[in-house]
């Protein structure tokens, strides 16, 4: 394994304010940006939370929004896998679910995140990402899942993953980082 996991999961999230971090491609991305912001607000953060969907904010909106708010995170939460990200977005998490990614093939998983039309290219080269692989109780394949860790985290692609699980009670969320590098930096 060329990982570790950082603890806590959330450290990589932005603290100071100004920044927008959106999460985008899948339903879950509101659910794992309610968990992001509880984690946040634990620990003092002063944080918003919006929707961006078909019929809600635009990326337009969203900029006036957080340039409105500048003491506060912004935290997005865009379902579509085609949701146009705003301007100002200053971290990109696109959710990926697990679920069937054994039966497609791990090879999809990874043209899906880092392809030439993946969600890391939504964000654009200047935004960093930190793509969320969910639903991890649907993987019952752990050994291909742990192939296609080591190939999504090798560059050019993400030098971290947010990893767990957003549906019931309680989020289960791990962050992994690759091995030999930095520590993502955190804006305090």
């Amino acid at each position: 394994m060329g990982f570790e996991f950082l603890v806590p999961w959330h450290a990589f999230l932005p603290r100071g304010g100004g920044h927008v971090v959106v999460f985008y491609g899948h339903e879950d991305a509101a659910p794992l940006r309610d968990a992001a912001a509880a984690a946040l607000a634990a620990e003092g953060a002063p944080c918003l939370c919006v929707g961006a969907d078909p019929g809600g904010n635009d990326p337009a909106d969203l900029d006036a929004f957080a340039a409105a708010h500048p003491d506060r995170v912004l935290l997005v939460a865009a379902p579509a896998a085609d949701a146009a990200l705003p301007a100002r977005a200053t971290l990109a998490v696109p959710v990926v679910p697990l679920t069937g990614s054994a039966q497609d093939g791990w090879d999809a998983l990874v043209e899906r995140i880092c392809g030439p039309d993946g969600l890391l290219r939504r964000a654009g080269a200047q935004v960093p990402a930190a793509p969320a692989l969910l639903r991890l109780d649907d993987c019952l394949d752990s050994i291909g899942l742990f192939a296609a860790l080591d190939r999504l985290m090798a560059p050019p692609g993400a030098p971290l993953l947010v990893l767990g699980e957003v549906r019931g009670p309680q989020p289960r969320l791990r962050a992994a980082y690759r091995s030999g590098g930095p520590l993502p930096e955190t804006d305090a």
